[in-house]
C-alpha cells in the first residue's frame, strides 16, 4: 500500500486521531509526521469556502456508514493553497453497527482542477464573444434592412418596391435566428418551432399583400437546433411562404397556410408547408423550373440540410423536407 504515489489515512472515529502516510505529508509539502494528524488539524487546514462543503458531506456519509469522496483546497507548507481530493470508507464498526474506522487516499488533483477553471473561463468567453458576435449580426442586418427600406422608397426604385420587400424578409429570416440566440442561454440551438412561428406571422404581416384573406396555421413540436439548421429552414418557409401569398389566393380568394414540424424517428425531423391555394397545373415540374424560388427551396433543402424534398400540387401545394437534426453538430 505504502508504495503507491496516493497518500493513505486511517481514521480512528472514536478517538478522532489520523494516520497520514509520509507520502500524504510530503505531497502538502511537510515532513513525514511533522505535526500529529487528527480531525481536528485536518479540518482547521481545508480552505473556509471548502469547510462549509465538504464537514457536512462526510458527517452525513459516516452517519450512515457510507464511503464518501470530497475535493478541497488544502494549506501547504509554504501558506499557499493546494486542490486535493480524499476518498475513504468505512472498515470497522460497534456493536450497533456504527462506524469506527475509515480508511483512504489522499490524492493531489491540483493540475486536473486548474485545468477545469481555465476551460470554464475559456467557455465563458468564448459564450460571452458568440453573444456579442449574435448581437452585432443582428445588428448589422437590421442596417441593412434599414438601408433597403430607404432605397426602396426612392420613386425610381417603385417598380421594385416588392423586390426589395422579398430581400429584406430573407434577410430578416436569418436576423431573427441571431437575436433569438442572443436572446438565449444556449448560444448553440434554438427551439426551431418557435423560431418559425415568429417568422412565419412577420411574413404575412410584412407582405400585407393578402392581409385578412389567409388563415396561418401552425402544428409543430418543439426541436431544439443548430443555427446551420435553423436558418435554412426559415429561409425555404420564407421562400414558401412569399411564393403562396404571390400567387396562391388571386383576387378575393381566401385560405390557410399550413407549417407542420414533427420528428419522426430518431433523429429525424419532418418539415411540411402546405396551402390550399389555386396550386399549379396537372405535371408540373417543380425541379426544372427557371424560377429562383423553386431552385432556392431544394438547395437549401437537399443540399444545406442534406435532406429529401417532395412537393405535391394540386390540390393546392404542399412541400415536406424531411432531415436529421444532427445534420450538423453543435458548435459550443
Amino acid at each position: 500500500m505504502e508504495a503507491t504515489s496516493d497518500g493513505l489515512w486511517d481514521w480512528d472515529l472514536v478517538s478522532g486521531e489520523i494516520y497520514w502516510s509520509p507520502r500524504a505529508f510530503e505531497m502538502s509539502g511537510y515532513r513525514p509526521y511533522e505535526f500529529p494528524m487528527n480531525f481536528s488539524v485536518w479540518t482547521s487546514m481545508v480552505h473556509p469556502n471548502d469547510r462549509e462543503v465538504i464537514i457536512p458531506e462526510m458527517r452525513d456519509k459516516l452517519s450512515r456508514g457510507e464511503a464518501f469522496r470530497v475535493d478541497f483546497r488544502f494549506r501547504m507548507r509554504d501558506g499557499g493553497w493546494r486542490w486535493f481530493m480524499a476518498r475513504g470508507k468505512p472498515v470497522a464498526w460497534d456493536g450497533n453497527g456504527k462506524a469506527t474506522r475509515m480508511v483512504g487516499t489522499h490524492l493531489d488533483i491540483d493540475e486536473t482542477r486548474k485545468t477545469e477553471e481555465k476551460l470554464k473561463t475559456m467557455l465563458a468567453e468564448k459564450e460571452l464573444l458568440l453573444k456579442e458576435l449574435n448581437h452585432r449580426t443582428k445588428n448589422n442586418m437590421q442596417v441593412i434592412i434599414s438601408m433597403l427600406r430607404l432605397q426602396a422608397l426612392q420613386p425610381k426604385c417603385a417598380p421594385l418596391a416588392f423586390v426589395f420587400k422579398e430581400v429584406e424578409n430573407k434577410i430578416q429570416a436569418m436576423a431573427l435566428v441571431h437575436r433569438r440566440l442572443y436572446q438565449s442561454h444556449d448560444l448553440s440551438k434554438i427551439d426551431l418551432a418557435s423560431y418559425i412561428q415568429e417568422l412565419t406571422e412577420l411574413t404575412l404581416t410584412s407582405l400585407a399583400i393578402c392581409q385578412g384573406k389567409v388563415n396561418l396555421l401552425l402544428d409543430m413540436q418543439p426541436v431544439s437546433v443548430t443555427i446551420d439548421v435553423a436558418i435554412p429552414c426559415g429561409l425555404m418557409i420564407n421562400e414558401l411562404m412569399t411564393n403562396s401569398l404571390k400567387h396562391a389566393f388571386p383576387g378575393e380568394r381566401r385560405g390557410t397556410v399550413k407549417v407542420t414540424l414533427k420528428r419522426e424517428k430518431g433523429e429525424t425531423l419532418a418539415l411540411v408547408y402546405e396551402d390550399d391555394g389555386i396550386g399549379v397545373d396537372e405535371g408540373f415540374d417543380f425541379r426544372n423550373q427557371p424560377t429562383l424560388g423553386l431552385q432556392t427551396v431544394l438547395i437549401l433543402g437537399e443540399h444545406q440540410l442534406q435532406g429529401k424534398v417532395e412537393f405535391a400540387s394540386p390540390p393546392g401545394f404542399r412541400c415536406c423536407l424531411v432531415f436529421r437534426e444532427t445534420v450538423y453538430q453543435a458548435r459550443v
